[in-house]
């Protein structure tokens, strides 16, 4: 028994509040890592700095002017380390575990944040599966530092569970007068004894506190905002990592877990008979284009889309000075051909975005905010993916790295892809071509390019072909000279931020290496006398670029070259229409490309037409939260959907019932003609 000021309290009691005095401590601590690693960052969003002492401000105000969330995020990490201590019933096993998870997650969204600048999200779970290839994007420091600490964690458990042992059930156990063990006991009973020696106690604590946990992932999405309200949430929906600065990386996360989100709210008038109308007027629309063009089908013709991993023109940015111009060529060839600027939705990452919309027209900023990346969150359980897949025989996917990132084996069957060449040993074919830059870390863009060669000549000469190919050779991490190019290829920078400097003049080598790559490709593509189209894009800018505040040049800093170029065998068939636009979203490519194959449409891409023809490019960086789209106008000036004519407006309205019957609705479409 204790007493507290003559109150005699049970033991069972003490241990109860012991509990619960150091789990909170632990959630406590926790939330706090968490907003240093949301916080600390130099990206300059809302609440982020780089300079450490106005960090340390910012985090200060936030725990005492967001007490109500962090309050919520401190209760719930206590709560998971409550049903972990009751679990496996050790101090040492719970507190070892929690601690591990707690600082591997804090290194992992400091990272995100630092070469992302995006929160950790539900969507990152699956890539879990891909552990291995990831601790590859990382730095030799942060990797350094993760293996001493995975070494001292384990040390620490073994020499606990021999102590453990030695005391319950080995030599020191017999022992308890020996001076060492004696002492040794009164230290080590306090971690290595059973916490619970009753059995129901521990069942109706993880039942309990699996209950409370639950609740953020379960309960309705209108409730939850409710609560969030009250607990003075302040949704920052432009930037995942702008909320985590403002209302912590822990509701971020369990905002995003919600069983019950919803894909898409529904569009005011949805019903059979609305679909039935759309249908029958893009069946119209599809007639009155299809009277223009006079390809019905790409038999024996092949289709690449080459995404180049994070490039675009340093040129653009007027605080980067190079010693010499890094893309020529693809300024030659942009020149030449359809070409302009692709709006990105990401920076750093988000590659499989730009991905999804320029296969299925659908733009991701259309979807409710909390969708971040379709292919993880909602591409099994929409009713249909219509996709640009539809109208080739053979489809294929070529992708030099892991092939478990972003659920891309899931999302390519849904979307119905019949290959994916990619790195794993369990992938449905071989990369005959695997060499790497000098010093580099990934696959070249050569050997990229020469795979997508091998794969271009097997195709049947009767059969249509569509080949999408994803490049690796600059993604992230851009380690300080770690190529080892001719001095010719060497690239001096001056940037603003003097400790980028030799990541950005690694990252600049990199992409000058694929454009000395690029006529190559060309070269190679126009000796065959197969028709060939290719749609060439970056799919983002690097994550280095931090010295460009993305709030005042959210254009300049989302877009990214694109262009679409024919050999000229598919000239000859196709005729050398200019499909360019200034500004494009990646949901435009598909009918753009249709457009200048002269292709037929399907009433489908006779919606996506009219969308990329006459509406301005979806700023799919802009999550807004009622529902509507920003865009970036011709001159590249980004404009509300207020702003829009009427007849645009009603463009996207039909888009709107098109996306929503897919996803959430009752999939009237995929029962009729309109993809077909």
């Amino acid at each position: 028994m204790t007493k507290i000021n003559q109150i005699t309290l049970k033991p069972g009691v003490v241990k109860a509040l012991i509990i619960t005095a150091v789990s909170l401590l632990l959630g406590l601590v926790t939330t706090f890592a968490f907003q240093v690693a949301a916080v600390n960052q130099g990206w300059g969003m809302t609440g982020q700095t780089g300079d450490g002492a106005k960090a340390a401000r910012g985090i200060v105000w936030w725990i005492l002017g967001h007490r109500g969330i962090l309050y919520l995020s401190a209760l719930w990490l206590a709560g998971f380390f409550a049903m972990l201590l009751t679990m496996f019933n050790r101090w040492y096993t719970a507190i070892l575990i929690y601690v591990g998870l707690s600082v591997s997650l804090t290194l992992a969204l400091y990272q995100k944040m630092m070469l992302r600048n995006e929160a950790i999200l539900p969507s990152d779970v699956s890539e879990l599966a891909s552990a291995h290839s990831l601790l590859k994007m990382l730095d030799a420091g942060m990797l350094h530092t993760i293996v001493v600490a995975v070494i001292g964690f384990v040390v620490v458990f073994v020499l606990l569970v021999m102590s453990d042992w030695l005391i319950h059930h080995g030599a020191w156990r017999n022992q308890p007068n020996q001076p060492f063990a004696k002492r040794f006991r009164k230290v080590l009973n306090i971690v290595v004894a059973p916490v619970y020696h009753r059995r129901w106690p521990r069942i109706v604590t993880v039942v309990v506190m699996a209950v409370l946990m639950s609740l953020p992932v379960v309960m309705p999405t209108k409730a939850l905002d409710t609560i969030y309200g009250a607990l003075d949430n302040q949704p920052q929906d432009f930037a995942s990592s702008a909320d985590a600065a403002m209302n912590g990386p822990m509701l971020v996360f369990l905002k995003n877990a919600n069983v019950n989100t919803v894909y898409m709210d529904e569009p005011d008038g949805y019903s059979e008979a609305k679909m039935a109308a759309i249908e029958k007027k893009y069946t119209t629309v599809a007639k009155d284009i299809n009277a223009t063009r006079q390809n019905s089908s790409f038999k024996g013709q092949t289709v690449i889309y080459l995404l180049s991993e994070s490039l675009m023109d340093p040129e653009r940015i007027p605080s980067i000075k190079t010693n010499q111009t890094v893309v020529p060529n693809l300024k030659e060839i942009m020149s030449q051909t359809a070409s302009g600027l692709m709006v990105s939705s990401g920076f750093g990452g988000g590659t499989a975005n730009m991905e999804y919309m320029s296969l299925t027209g659908m733009p991701v900023a259309g979807y409710n905010k909390k969708i971040d990346t379709p292919y993880t969150q909602m591409i099994s359980h929409v009713k249909a993916a219509p996709s640009i897949l539809s109208y080739f025989d053979s489809t294929a996917s070529i992708h030099p790295f892991n092939g478990t990132f972003y659920n891309r084996k899931g999302a390519y069957k849904k979307l119905g892809m019949q290959a994916f060449y990619n790195t794993d040993s369990d992938s449905s074919g071989g990369l005959p071509f695997g060499h790497h830059l000098p010093g580099g870390g990934y696959i070249s863009d050569e050997a990229a390019f020469l795979d997508l060669e091998y794969y271009i000549k097997k195709a049947d000469d009767k059969d249509s072909q569509f080949v999408q190919l994803l490049t690796m050779q600059n993604h992230l991490p851009y380690p300080e000279n770690s190529l080892e190019l001719p001095d010719e290829d060497k690239i001096t920078a001056d940037v603003p931020d003097k400790e980028a400097k030799g990541q950005v003049e690694t990252y600049l080598e990199g992409i000058h290496q694929t454009d000395k790559q690029l006529p190559l490709l060309l070269e190679k593509l126009n000796e065959t006398s197969r028709p060939i189209t290719l749609l060439f894009y970056g799919d983002h800018w690097p994550g280095i670029f931090t010295f460009v505040n993305q709030q005042k040049n959210p254009v300049l800093s989302h877009t990214a070259e694109y262009f679409i170029w024919q050999n000229d065998a598919a000239k000859e068939k196709n005729g050398t229409g200019d499909v360019s636009h200034p500004y494009a979203s990646p949901s435009d490519f598909s009918s753009m490309m249709l457009q200048m194959s002269n292709m037929k449409v399907t009433p489908y891409f006779a919606l996506q037409t009219e969308i990329a023809d006459k509406v301005p490019a979806v700023a799919n960086f802009k999550r807004l939260n009622d529902g509507k789209l920003a865009f970036v106008d011709a001159e590249g000036k980004e404009i509300s959907e207020s702003k829009l004519s009427k007849k645009q407006r009603d463009l996207l309205a039909d888009l709107r019932y098109v996306q929503y019957d897919l996803s959430q609705g009752d999939g009237y479409l995929t029962t009729s003609n309109f993809f077909k």
